[in-house]
């Protein structure tokens, strides 16, 4: 069961009036996530992901802390609406943020790193939020919780907006700068490796002698 719909459960909501809150969520995640894509192109092609996911995660912990002072029921589904549009937009620029922050290079790498990270928060995440519920009997410190991570997060990304990291294509810019044309690492490694025409007939015309 969702924490949102434990939650109902706990105000005295019954189960059948509290699942209206998972299915709200579901509802609106999908919708935004139908149209949120071109504004996750449009976020990508003017370098604005990273900023995205900042004002995402912000507004995720911000809803939570909300969520803790709420009881009645509309207002629970309202928190539930824009919780579902928060998410939706997240599934959106998730892929997109590693594009951005390796500018293409070893994107399958990042995009699985980051699938492996996440996976590994969502196993643990909910253990870890049930076991504070147990202890504490109330779902407020659950909601303080993801409210902690959620600013933790957006610090983390903004922190990284600071970092200066040297990229490839950065070096081909600075090659430029120059007035030269920088070579890949690839194409010289397979310039080295490569016969010419007249390396071919030198080789052809030895061997023909040598039988002679």
């Amino acid at each position: 069961m969702q924490k949102e719909v434990r939650y109902g459960v706990t105000l005295g909501y019954p189960l059948s009036k509290a699942k209206w809150l998972l299915i709200i969520r579901g509802l609106t995640t999908f919708v935004i996530r139908l149209i949120a894509g071109r504004f996750g192109d449009f976020a990508l092609k003017h370098g604005k992901v990273k900023m995205v996911m900042q004002i995402t995660f912000a507004l995720f912990g911000v809803l939570n802390f909300m969520c803790s002072f709420l009881r009645a029921f509309p207002l629970l589904l309202v928190y539930m609406a824009l919780i579902g549009i928060v998410e939706g937009v997240w599934w959106i620029t998730y892929s997109i943020l590693a594009m951005e922050i390796t500018g293409g290079y070893y994107f399958d790498e990042a995009f699985s790193l980051l699938n492996l990270v996440g996976a590994l928060s969502v196993l643990f995440g909910v253990p870890v939020s049930g076991w504070i519920f147990d202890h504490t009997n109330d779902f407020r410190y659950v909601f303080y919780t993801a409210f902690g991570m959620s600013l933790l997060a957006a610090l983390m990304l903004t922190i990284s907006s600071h970092v200066r990291v040297d990229k490839e294509l950065s070096l081909v810019e600075k090659s430029k700068r120059h007035g030269k044309e920088e070579v890949p690492c690839e194409l010289i490694a397979d310039r080295n490796n490569l016969i010419s025409e007249s390396d071919i007939e030198s080789i052809t015309k030895l061997v023909y002698e040598t039988t002679v």
